[in-house]
């Protein structure tokens, strides 16, 4: 008797997801992240953010701390051109992505509460998107190099 293996591949997001028992992941582009892990990312990244519903651009300064605190805090934040910042939070890992909850706790023209996810890549950057809600649509994104 011949046993026949089949394997669909899937590719979304630059994800390549091959599918066979056991199934398998594998990473084009991304690291692959622990869970709460956070040394990966530790250290100061800057980008410009290019916000989609107000065509803005603004710097960004995203400080990853290489643990999350006792109360979950994983970075600093600081958006010099808006005059604002604050802290982010640990959330649940998406796969390969960091997620994390920031409240802003300095200046004003920022909004509290949004979601930032953080996907380190192969070539060493960090990709940035923040999404107003948890459920919302993407409201912007950046690459991020580390200093």
């Amino acid at each position: 008797m011949k046993r026949i293996v089949i394997a669909i591949a899937i590719f979304t997001s630059g994800i390549l997801l091959a599918s066979c028992a056991p199934q398998v992941a594998v990473s084009q582009g991304q690291i692959v992240v622990g869970t709460g892990d956070y040394s990966q990312i530790a250290g100061t990244w800057l980008g410009v953010v290019d916000q989609y519903n107000t065509s803005t651009v603004y710097s960004a300064q995203i400080n990853f701390f290489s643990a999350p605190t006792e109360n979950g805090q994983v970075a600093t934040s600081n958006y010099p051109e808006l005059g604002c910042g604050g802290i982010l939070y640990a959330r649940p890992a998406e796969g390969n992505t960091y997620v994390t909850l920031e409240e802003i706790t300095f200046g004003g023209g920022c909004i509290s509460g949004t979601t930032k996810k953080f996907t380190p890549t192969l070539t060493g950057e960090l990709i940035y998107e923040y999404f107003n809600t948890p459920t919302s649509a993407r409201g912007g994104d950046a690459v991020l190099v580390k200093q």
